[in-house]
């Protein structure tokens, strides 16, 4: 087996990432919604958890959700999401120019009661909102042309989410107050930074982050750990500046620390599964496919460009009943049951000329026993030149499904009282009969009556006029024979075809004759005992008449049979 076959590979940091990434997506949306709720409705501990806190800004939370709206388009890829996702973000963006804007005018509140003044440091919280916004924008261009500066944008939001949340975890609000920091809802870092997680994260096979399923090991950790370090002592470096340095930092570093090294702990277990192919053995490699290719559940397959099997697992060889050694170079074609050859033949040969994925429902032969029904998938196997080298198929038993679709077509073409075909199931019945005689033969349609059956249902009961329907149509079926129609179309009407010899006497009448015979004498319905009584009428199906009309020939002469028999009584 070729290593590069289908190499694809689980547990890799790009995965994990990305389900990382739709992971802190989805929270971050929970988030926005309860905190959406809470602005809606007036819930205050929703929007700023203590009554003392600052609340977050209808604005804030419009604006959140409209990048969790424009990321979720990005990922979904169209053209249509990403003109929205842009316009969305756009709007952002202009928010957050606009309060930046409006802060360094002056048109805004200064949170320094001591100056009273506003300066750009107020506005701190407005420019982490547009960083973040240009981040998650540059997500809705194709072309990541810039990666690293998405980076650094989403870098320099976290940093001010995490020192506004560090400032209500650790109290030291007269630090953070001169940056506007403390006027920030709670509620708004705790979002902004999931929301930020998710942008890093959203595209794990560009750089930088692609680097890591090939640098993850010493190079990473000495680029990583040092800013992981330096985070716990920005606190204490703002207040020295300041001039308000409070030694209670020293423990806030610390347990700021702990966090540190539960972040790199993180880094390091996604890492993890990405250990760099080059240090992966050729020898290791093969067998490492190998033993997901012969161990997989599914029954699978590796096809030449000839359509010959190269390699088959056991459980292909146990669908088949032959084992996998066996299968080696045999064609596919050849496993397939007669009639379905050609089909698989066509999708084969379309793969070789640039389909991508076929899947086909086909009768594969087996050793022992009746053909097996299966779903069968395959999809090519490209060189690096985007050359097809191998077809690998998948099959996957079919055998309950078909036994379902036997059940509800049953269900849907018999009537259940009596098993016989219902209107549905004649209908289909003679659509594959056809109208086509042999010479010699001609085809009788007989309309069956069953009389006095609404006096059953309401003397004796509903139970015992059943008893009357199934007997009924156990006469009729025991009249006729393979290859007759026999057909409950009404409540107590019956429907027969039959195909009879032509012979000098009129075939009609003796089918009526026949029927007669046998649907006469008693029949026990629920404790009594009733004589049967049917009326019939019938009429010959010949060039003169289609089946619609000869139908409608022998309901008329039914008709008439039952008014000459009750004149009769």
């Amino acid at each position: 087996m070729d290593p590069d076959a289908g190499d694809n590979r689980g547990g890799t940091v790009a995965s994990d990432l990305g389900v990382l990434h739709r992971y802190l997506l989805a929270v971050s949306a929970v988030l926005v919604v309860i905190v959406g709720a809470g602005t809606i409705f007036g819930w205050e501990a929703l929007t700023r958890v203590q009554p003392s806190w600052p609340q977050i800004y209808p604005y804030t939370v419009a604006g959140l959700a409209a990048l969790i709206i424009a990321m979720v388009l990005f990922d979904r890829g169209g053209r249509g999401g990403l003109i929205i996702g842009r316009v969305l973000t756009s709007v952002v963006l202009l928010l957050g120019i606009g309060v930046e804007a409006a802060v360094a005018a002056g048109w805004l509140p200064s949170p320094d009661p001591a100056s009273g003044e506003a300066s750009w440091v107020t506005a701190l919280p407005s420019v982490a909102i547009v960083a973040m916004g240009l981040s998650v924008l540059m997500l809705g261009f194709p072309r990541d042309r810039w990666p690293h500066l998405r980076f650094w944008l989403a870098g320099f939001a976290a940093i001010v989410a995490l020192l506004t949340l560090l400032s209500y975890v650790y109290g030291s609000a007269s630090i953070f107050n001169g940056m506007g920091l403390t006027g920030t809802s709670i509620v708004t870092p705790i979002i902004g930074l999931l929301l930020i997680g998710a942008a890093i994260t959203a595209r794990p096979d560009r750089p930088p982050l692609a680097s890591l399923d090939e640098r993850y090991d010493s190079a990473l950790l000495r680029r990583v750990l040092p800013p992981l370090l330096a985070v716990p002592f920005l606190p204490a470096l703002i207040a020295w500046v300041v001039g308000k340095f409070d030694p209670d930092m020293a423990s806030a570093a610390a347990i700021t620390q702990l966090i540190t090294v539960v972040i790199l702990i993180v880094i390091i277990i996604l890492a993890g599964g990405g250990q760099s192919r080059a240090r992966r053995t050729l020898a290791s490699e093969r067998q490492r496919l190998w033993d997901a290719f012969a161990h997989t559940p599914a029954a699978t397959a590796m096809l030449g460009v000839d359509g010959s099997v190269l390699l088959a697992n056991a459980a292909m060889g146990r669908l088949l009943g032959i084992p996998e050694a066996q299968l080696s170079r045999r064609s596919m074609v050849d496993l397939v049951v007669e009639r379905d050859r050609s089909a698989v033949a066509e999708e084969l040969a379309e793969i070789m000329s640039g389909l991508d994925v076929v899947r086909l429902d086909v009768e594969l032969l087996r050793a022992e026993g009746p053909p097996v029904w299966v779903d069968l998938g395959a999809a090519p196997v490209r060189d690096v030149s985007g050359r097809v080298t191998y077809v690998v198929i998948q099959c996957s038993d079919l055998t309950d499904r078909k036994h379902l679709e036997r059940v509800l077509s049953d269900q849907a073409t018999r009537d259940p009282l009596t098993g016989l075909l219902n209107r549905e199931g004649l209908s289909r019945r003679l659509q594959e009969r056809g109208t086509d005689l042999s010479p010699g033969f001609v085809t009788t349609v007989v309309y069956a009556d069953l009389d006095g059956l609404k006096h059953v249902n309401d003397t004796i009961g509903h139970a015992a006029g059943d008893d009357m329907l199934r007997e009924v149509a156990r006469r009729l079926t025991a009249s006729t024979r393979d290859g007759d129609i026999v057909a409950r179309v009404g409540g107590d009407e019956f429907l027969v075809i039959t195909t009879t010899s032509a012979t000098g006497q009129d075939p009609a009448s003796a089918v009526i004759t026949r029927l007669r015979s046998e649907l006469s004498g008693p029949v026990a319905a629920g404790r009594e005992i009733i004589n049967l009584s049917v009326s019939l009428g019938a009429a010959i199906l010949d060039g003169s008449r289609d089946m619609a009309a000869a139908v409608a020939h022998a309901d008329e002469a039914m008709y008439v049979d039952k008014r000459r028999r009750r004149s009769a009584d």
